[in-house]
């Protein structure tokens, strides 16, 4: 595994946003991230945080434009002292990174033990700052890591890592390891009567989703994500942002949008859809471009009587129209 460099560039900037149910176990300002005795621990994350666990890996981003994330893993122990495995995954930055603190233990929620590191580094030309925890609890190894960007993002007088340190303090002290009374299932998934998978857990989405056999799972819990061969992919989701007027929270997605591809085209006028037993659904088509690539997406904000949620399809431009037919019989089948 690349050890340090891979846990910091996992969250990567999704294009739909979501939010998560909360419950009184919560801690105030926190969401639950992932937790149950099936995984071993209870992590929380920033309640306006996007959830973004994938595989084993449990994680979190701040937004869009904000690449502000935590991730958690769980590995095998290391044969060599936790300096020495740090150490190790340091050669696979392009520039050595500064270190900030080293080697320095902490509490970290009920682990037996935890060593922190703080590093500054650079990727893709913007400076960044890391906090790595390596943790112990029992015969299980964790690594806790929170990477944010070192401008000044949200506050005149903080860096955007310093702006968030207090509530990661808080991640770390909250997190609750358990003892693991099962793995995660694998069960084969549902298959409906036209042979479709269903790929959301509808007790974290609050949403179902089926989509045909050939698409592949990128995640199945909040955000609810899967691709085709060709990169074309689809993704649903709560609505971050609720108690506003569809149009609204159209213009805020494309300035946001606009802000990580520059110019954003809609190449069709809203309409209004149906998306699953939303009481109501509007559709909007633009294209943007990429890493000079051309893409088009489809995307469709519904509203239920409690949440709004987000469907996008999304295609570089020779490959839209071949699967927007499919894109249609998965939307006719979402339920809440």
């Amino acid at each position: 595994m690349k050890k340090v460099l891979s846990m910091l560039l996992l969250a990567a900037i999704t294009l739909t946003l979501f939010g998560c149910a909360k419950n009184d176990d919560v801690p105030d300002g926190m969401q639950l991230a992932r937790g149950g005795e099936a995984y071993g621990y209870y992590m929380y994350a920033p309640e306006e945080w996007t959830v973004s666990n994938h595989g084993d890996i449990s994680a979190a981003y701040a937004s869009a434009v904000d690449s502000s994330n935590i991730s958690y893993i769980e590995i095998a122990p290391p044969s060599g002292t936790v300096d020495e495995y740090f150490k190790s995954g340091l050669d696979e930055f392009r520039e050595a990174p500064t270190m900030v603190e080293e080697n320095k233990a902490i509490t970290f929620g009920n682990a037996d033990s935890a060593v922190k590191y703080v590093f500054d580094h650079k990727y893709d030309g913007h400076s960044f700052r890391t906090m790595q925890v390596f943790t112990k609890y029992k015969d299980r190894f964790g690594i806790f890591t929170f990477t944010s960007p070192m401008e000044n993002m949200t506050s005149p007088d903080l860096k955007q890592y310093e702006y968030y340190l207090d509530k990661i303090n808080l991640v770390i002290e909250n997190f609750k390891y358990t003892e693991k009374k099962g793995e995660t299932s694998a069960d084969e998934p549902e298959i409906d009567s036209d042979g479709y998978k269903l790929i959301s857990d509808k007790s974290t989405a609050r949403f179902s989703l089926y989509v045909p056999s050939e698409f592949t799972v990128k995640n199945s819990s909040g955000m609810v994500e899967a691709f085709l061969p060709d990169g074309s992919n689809i993704s649903m989701s709560r609505a971050t942002t609720t108690g506003i007027a569809i149009d609204e929270y159209w213009k805020m997605r494309k300035a946001d949008l606009e802000a990580i591809f520059g110019t954003v085209t809609e190449v069709a006028e809203p309409k209004a859809v149906s998306l699953g037993e939303s009481s109501r659904a509007f559709a909007y088509e633009y294209t943007f471009n990429y890493d000079g690539e051309a893409y088009h997406v489809y995307q469709v904000y519904g509203v239920t009587f409690l949440d709004g949620f987000v469907f996008t399809y999304t295609a570089k431009e020779e490959n839209w129209s071949k699967h927007f037919d499919t894109v249609q019989k998965i939307i006719d089948k979402v339920t809440y």
